[in-house]
């Protein structure tokens, strides 16, 4: 992004906590980009809700200088909030997260199943619906991109993480879905890959959701 300033650059990076440092060294290039303009780097990142064990290419917390720790939560209804802070990996942050609305939402209970993962998903999508809830709102969310590929929903409305403004039913991973909300979540069976974080990883996944969260679990 360009300052308003002449000759002063400022880069900002979000979702920081799931950059790879493998992938190249990011930081060190978004801090060429500001050295000689005298700009600023602004990094954005949710330790919480790293769902990777790969370096970040950050350096460690006590690192991280200067820095400011945001509390505020708008995004996700009350209930949402308090059934997500078991799963934070700093525990302390729970005492920091201050909701600033009133809105309660809808206690927040996984729902076990027995039957296939399909059938389960097409009647969770069909009592939605019968709610009032249009393909718009809902977005479906599965722990790896190969449990995505293997979901076979024959007769829904399903588009990917990129369709997310569309009147479609949004399919796709949770990584993939990160930075991205919609008033309703469902998160099918959410668990820890080979290289993932479980709290991380459920973390992300339960606060996308806005205003009601279902969670199935076999």
């Amino acid at each position: 992004m360009r300052s308003q300033f002449p000759n002063v650059e400022h880069v900002i990076v979000d979702e920081a906590q799931n950059f790879r440092k493998e992938d190249g060294d990011w930081l060190a290039k978004a801090r060429d980009l500001i050295k000689k303009s005298r700009g600023y780097l602004w990094v954005f990142l949710d330790k919480n809700q790293q769902i990777h064990q790969f370096e970040t290419g950050l350096p460690e917390l006590r690192y991280q200088q200067p820095s400011c720790k945001l509390k505020n939560v708008i995004r996700n209804s009350v209930k949402i909030v308090e059934y997500s802070k078991q799963y934070l990996t700093y525990e302390d942050d729970g005492e920091l997260l201050e909701v600033i609305h009133d809105f309660e939402g809808e206690k927040v209970i996984p729902f076990p199943y027995s039957d296939s993962r399909e059938a389960c998903v097409r009647e969770t999508l069909q009592g939605l619906a019968e709610e009032g809830y249009g393909d718009r709102d809902i977005a479906v969310l599965l722990s790896t991109q190969n449990d995505v590929d293997s979901m076979k929903v024959d007769g829904m409305n399903f588009g990917t993480e990129e369709n997310n403004e569309e009147q479609r039913i949004v399919l796709t991973s949770i990584r993939k879905y990160s930075g991205l909300e919609r008033p309703v979540i469902v998160l099918v069976d959410p668990r820890a890959g080979k290289y993932h974080s479980n709290k991380g990883l459920v973390y992300s996944g339960v606060t996308r959701a806005m205003v009601k969260l279902i969670i199935l679990e076999r």
